[in-house]
């Protein structure tokens, strides 16, 4: 199983972590790659047997489970934000269908430009990818045992998160999993400006 994680990204897989963070908040973070930890063929084969019939992803599944851990770390729960969840749907599938595991899957690109093409407006946003998960609560241990993706589950200032995977029956990993946290942006209050500069940030940072 294969694990991205990032804020803006992460990405998470048994078998191989290959760690990405990233965090967008006003302006464009970078995405550094970590070394991979690859454990032994046989090891992986072995939990994949092991593992419990894929179900997808569900924010509803997973929102007690992500609420627990931030209680217990003295953070504020996340909602569910429906339009996270389908742009985070709609890249596993994208990556599913491509049978790679990247933030930066083309042409959809990385986290800030998928927002941006999804019109959504954000403070601070951050992504973990994982691969080979069989069920929320699989997906949730694997990004809790990456420290990348797990400091993006903890993160403090993100309020909201979405959640989506996609499934290929003729891939190793199989299932490919998606989560998008972020702080959305408050609506403009007032008249919208007649004209100047449109700035859209990162941590993504602002959006």
């Amino acid at each position: 199983m294969t694990d991205l994680a990032g804020r803006v990204g992460v990405t998470s897989r048994r078998s191989l972590l290959a760690v990405s963070g990233l965090l967008v908040t006003g302006s464009l973070a970078g995405c550094s790659f970590l070394p991979s930890m690859q454990t032994p063929e046989s090891d992986v084969e072995e939990k994949m047997r092991a593992k419990r019939p894929y179900k997808p992803a569900s924010p509803q599944d997973f929102a007690p489970i992500i609420n627990a851990y931030r209680a217990q770390n003295g953070l504020p729960p996340w909602s569910i934000d429906d339009r996270l969840t389908a742009i985070a749907t709609a890249y596993a599938r994208h990556l599913a269908d491509a049978g790679q595991m990247t933030h930066e899957l083309q042409p959809y690109g990385g986290l800030e430009k998928r927002l941006k093409d999804a019109g959504y407006s954000y403070l601070v946003a951050g992504e973990n990818l994982g691969e080979g998960h069989t069920d929320v609560q699989d997906a949730f241990e694997g990004w809790h045992h990456s420290p990348p993706h797990d400091r993006g589950m903890r993160d403090a200032e993100a309020t909201v998160f979405g959640i989506g995977s996609a499934y290929r029956a003729d891939d190793r990993y199989q299932a490919y999993w998606c989560l998008i946290f972020a702080k959305p942006r408050p609506p403009r209050v007032g008249p919208a400006p007649t004209s100047g500069p449109f700035e859209w940030g990162a941590r993504l940072g602002s959006g």
